[in-house]
């Protein structure tokens, strides 16, 4: 039984809550021998929206948010903001768990809280309704020794919870008055219970969940930054996602949540969704001296304010990933954009999706989420995360069209073709190119192929000029000022490189017969390029780095590489948005002006990071200005921070006879640099720093791995354990 296959999860059937807006809970006995609870026990089971598991009175585990998010089944696109004729597919993750110690012999039960998550969302219609269901429900099965012991069968009951309200974006009410404290246990008496109506789910894919639930993954100091007429505003010193552990005072509390303060201390709700769409909990009749957090929602924050009790700390909520890398240069403010961006990585890490935020939309934006996974992968444990999200991405295709939506799991959001639609193509060659695993790559080539098609459909004379009709087309997004490079350029270039990325993935996958194809689209795509937008090997314009896209597209010559390097080391401002940011970074790099890249990295005047962090910023901005009105925790700024390892400390994954490549750029202003990196089962980490005579002193410690290092046009392979080498 440990085999996820001996258990065919369609067949399960459904049980459904209609508990109003709030919570449920939900039981069922069940039965088991001395002989069967001598054996492994398990439990398949899901709630939609999210669900605590609980047997025998005891939670089963500390995972939150749970299950993650898919696309569970078919909705209403008629409602949205901007109506869809769309078909997608739909998936719904069950969590299994290892029960034996929590069963005895005899009478036993099953029991789930039941909370609204994203399957019951009606709180927050920006985007149009698009709730999935209008009842909670859930699937249960107890399996052990080959046999089903117990299943979703009719027998189940319910009453609502003491959640009165649950909302994802909105928070949570809890009202005490209808708190149960042993509804869980096999000695409850559950008669005025109703029983569940059986139910079903449209669903094309039931799947065991791979992916890490969210935790409690630490805690942070707080200090009171105000306190007054019964209301204390506290600072938690950084930009995070979780919620606060308040102990009550009175009756009533209440908890609110923010990312600014006004000029007179008091929250500032504008950057995470208005007066509108204000994060707030609030807790009825607790008992005084009671510690209260909400069960089914986490708030994107640096700020909060609390009402009737007081903060001890706040818990650090996301997805169960770690750091598995570090990074340190010579360079501060590299070093401030590297943890702003890792802050803003775990923060938006949640129900198995990278949100473009953990407050205001929370939404798996693929344009933001291709441009951040391969730093992601490089920097944290995310491994099954990011492999569930590609899977989201396949889903969110359009069955018709081939469109790649710009949210995935679909839930409405803007975008464009290239920028956004390449997460097909871009996320699993990430994957392949960090992992090794062709498994995903395989999976994907149905869905490249339909997105190319509707990429053609969206381009005309070679250029990508359009997306669905009716809605908005986006290039590259959050440009300083107004955006001034055409989208065309952005969207054609993505195309291409998506294109090239697509023959690569058909030499790994050895499915060569379209390769020959791809690469006649990708030219007739440069030839559009060049004729329109380059003259005589200059591009006709440089704005938000226009000429960045040309020269990595192979169109320009030296000279626009060497004017595009000149212009930025005599500005040292950032005139880009998402896209060109990460660009013109690898531009810079690849075409040697790795001074050029790093002064621009670590550069303080507006527009740049070391702007942002200088005035406060500990996680990355949505806007170069820090907009009030804008989130203050986007990692879409982030893709280049990929760039610190792979090009500053030159440590690339090969997946051929060597597990790592090095190619150190060594510019003085940022020794010394220090990196580490896990590489498959092992290790490497190198450090170069400057002597006194002016060479420079490379180490690189190899574990568990085969590497090789050039400098200087030289290479040598590396021995297990440690080297040292130094540069002229």
């Amino acid at each position: 039984m440990k085999n996820n296959e001996a258990i065919d999860l369609s067949l399960l059937r459904w049980a459904e809550c209609p508990a109003g807006s709030g919570g449920a809970l939900t039981r069922r006995k069940f039965t088991l021998t001395e002989k069967q609870v001598a054996g492994e026990i398990f439990a398949a089971v899901c709630g939609l929206g999210f669900f605590d598991l609980y047997v025998n009175g005891v939670k089963v585990t500390d995972e939150l948010l749970n299950p993650v998010w898919s696309d569970y089944e078919e909705r209403d696109f008629s409602v949205l903001l901007y109506p869809m004729d769309v078909c997608l597919s739909h998936r719904i993750y069950f969590r299994k768990y290892d029960i034996k110690k929590f069963v005895r012999v005899g009478e036993n039960v099953l029991a789930a809280e039941l909370g609204n998550g994203w399957y019951r969302q009606t709180g927050r219609e920006t985007e149009g309704k698009l709730c999935y269901g209008k009842a909670l429900k859930w699937s249960y099965a107890v399996f052990g020794d080959g046999k089903i012991l117990a299943e979703t069968d009719g027998t189940e009951k319910y009453k609502p919870s003491d959640v009165i309200f649950s909302n994802v974006y909105l928070g949570e009410k809890q009202d005490y008055a209808f708190y149960e404290e042993k509804w869980a246990c096999a000695d409850y008496d559950d008669k005025s219970w109703r029983s569940c109506p059986e139910t079903k789910v449209e669903c094309n894919v039931f799947d065991f969940q791979n992916a890490p639930c969210d935790k409690i993954m630490g805690r942070l100091k707080v200090k009171v930054v105000k306190e007054t007429d019964g209301r204390i505003v506290y600072d938690c010193g950084e930009n995070t996602s979780g919620f606060a552990a308040v102990i009550s005072q009175n009756k009533f509390v209440r908890v609110r949540y923010a990312e600014l303060l006004n000029e007179n201390l008091d929250l500032n709700f504008s950057s995470t969704g208005g007066d509108n769409q204000i994060q707030c909990d609030e807790f009825y009749s607790f008992p005084a001296g009671t510690k209260v957090v909400p069960k089914f929602c986490i708030h994107g924050f640096r700020y909060f304010e609390v009402t009737g009790g007081r903060c001890e700390y706040v818990c650090k909520v996301h997805s169960d990933v770690k750091k598995i890398s570090y990074f340190h240069c010579g360079d501060k403010i590299i070093n401030g954009y590297h943890e702003a961006f890792v802050r803003s990585m775990l923060s938006n890490l949640h129900s198995g999706v990278p949100s473009d935020c953990p407050h205001r939309e929370r939404l798996g934006y693929t344009g933001d989420g291709q441009l951040t996974c391969k730093a992601a992968m490089l920097t944290l444990s995310v491994k099954e995360l990011y492999k569930k999200w590609i899977y989201d991405i396949f889903d969110c295709q359009d069955l018709k069209t081939g469109r790649i939506q710009n949210t995935a799991p679909f839930y409405g959001g803007g975008g464009g073709p290239g920028g956004w639609g390449c997460a097909v193509v871009f996320a699993p060659y990430y994957y392949y190119e960090t992992y090794g695993d062709t498994s995903v790559l395989k999976d994907a080539l149905k869905h490249i192929d339909f997105w190319i098609e509707n990429m053609l459909w969206c381009s005309e004379n070679g250029l990508v000029t359009h997306t669905v009709k009716g809605h908005w087309c986006l290039g590259d997004w959050c440009t300083p000022e107004d955006i001034l490079i055409p989208a065309e350029i952005v969207n054609t270039y993505y195309f291409v490189k998506a294109l090239e990325k697509a023959a690569e993935i058909r030499k790994f996958t050895g499915t060569p017969e379209k390769i020959s194809y791809y690469k006649q689209i990708a030219d007739r795509c440069r030839k559009a390029l060049k004729k329109k937008y380059v003259i005589k090997g200059m591009p006709r314009i440089t704005d938000n780095a226009a000429d960045a896209f040309l020269i990595d597209l192979g169109l320009c010559d030296k000279q626009a590489e060497r004017t595009l390097c000149e212009r930025y080391a005599d500005n040292l401002r950032f005139d880009t948005g998402i896209f060109g940011t990460k660009v013109l970074i690898k531009v810079l790099f690849e075409r040697g002006f790795g001074e050029t890249a790093v002064a621009l990295l670590g550069s303080k005047l507006y527009p740049s990071f070391g702007y942002m962090i200088n005035h406060g910023a500990t996680t990355l901005w949505e806007r170069w200005d820090g907009d009030e009105n804008w989130s203050h925790n986007h990692h879409m700024f982030g893709g280049a921070a990929e760039y610190l390892y792979t090009y500053l400390a030159g440590i690339k994954i090969s997946h051929g006879k060597f597990d790592a490549e090095i190619q150190p750029c060594f510019v003085r202003r940022a020794l010394p640099i220090t990196c580490r990196m896990k590489i498959k089962d092992g290790n490497i980490e190198a450090d170069y720093r400057a002597c006194e005579n002016g060479d420079i002193k490379v180490t690189v410690q190899v574990e568990k791995i085969k590497a090789r290092i050039k400098i200087n046009g030289k290479t040598r392979v590396l021995k297990s354990g440690l080297n040292e080498i130094y540069v002229n």
